[in-house]
């Protein structure tokens, strides 16, 4: 800080450069962690299952149900305005609420993906797949049953987090 009569200079250099060092170097990644993407007594883990899910697998006889990239484009208009935001707090010298934009957008386009599996994607289910999840879990009645949501723990994986470039 620099007075120079009644007015007084504050050299926020550092802090814009901070920010700005947060703002470029952060990146957010929405999916299933490698450390979340673990199912106990089971031999593939969600990623995996993500990933077979989101492009099929013709030998498998499993249709292509793209949720992930669709779930976060159908936020990009939003996601784009909070980068925006962003920015500015960058320019303001905030690396804290930079951050916090980061966590927020990443929030946003994980909650999308859930969104889009929780309206059905499309093709859907063979009967011969509602039929093992009715034997699977004797006494359930799900009246939808819906691709991607049968224990749920796949559904639950799907999460964001933020890596240093």
């Amino acid at each position: 800080m620099v007075k120079t009569g009644l007015i007084t200079k504050i050299d926020r250099v550092p802090q814009v450069m901070k920010a700005l060092r947060a703002l470029s170097t952060t990146r957010v990644l929405v999916g299933i962690p490698a450390t979340k993407a673990e199912r106990s007594n089971e031999s593939i883990s969600n990623a995996v299952i993500g990933y077979l899910n989101e492009h099929g697998v013709p030998e498998m006889n499993l249709p292509a149900r793209p949720h992930l990239v669709p779930g976060v484009k159908s936020v990009r208009g939003q996601i784009v305005a909070l980068l925006f935001k962003a920015g500015q707090f960058a320019l303001d010298g905030k690396p804290s609420r930079v951050i916090a934009v980061f966590n927020a957008a990443g929030s946003l386009a994980a909650s999308a993906v859930r969104a889009k599996i929780t309206a059905g994607l499309s093709p859907k289910l063979a009967a011969s797949t509602i039929a093992g999840r009715m034997r699977r879990h004797k006494g359930r009645k799900d009246t939808d049953p819906k691709p991607l949501i049968d224990t749920g723990k796949y559904y639950r994986a799907i999460t964001w987090v933020l890596r240093k470039r």
